[in-house]
């Protein structure tokens, strides 16, 4: 049983880690190329939208969101 779940967390690490892969190019060729560049979506866009929706325009807890963010994106 044990291994069944350490197969599993192995699994979902590795989708979160093409994820957020994935989004790490998408932001940066919309940085480079303009909006829908990569993925024909505006990443920067939705994730902005996103973090707005979580805290308000200029609020403490969209901050903290933004921070989440790139730290997820960093590893």
């Amino acid at each position: 049983m044990d291994n069944i779940i350490t197969y599993i967390k192995s699994g979902l690490a590795g989708i979160i880690e093409v994820g957020t892969g994935l989004v790490s190019v998408a932001i940066l060729a919309e940085v480079l190329f303009g909006k829908g560049a990569l993925f024909g979506a505006d990443v920067i866009g939705n994730i902005t939208a996103i973090v707005a929706s979580i805290g308000g325009e200029n609020g403490l807890i969209g901050l903290v969101a933004l921070l989440i963010l790139i730290g997820l994106l960093k590893k």
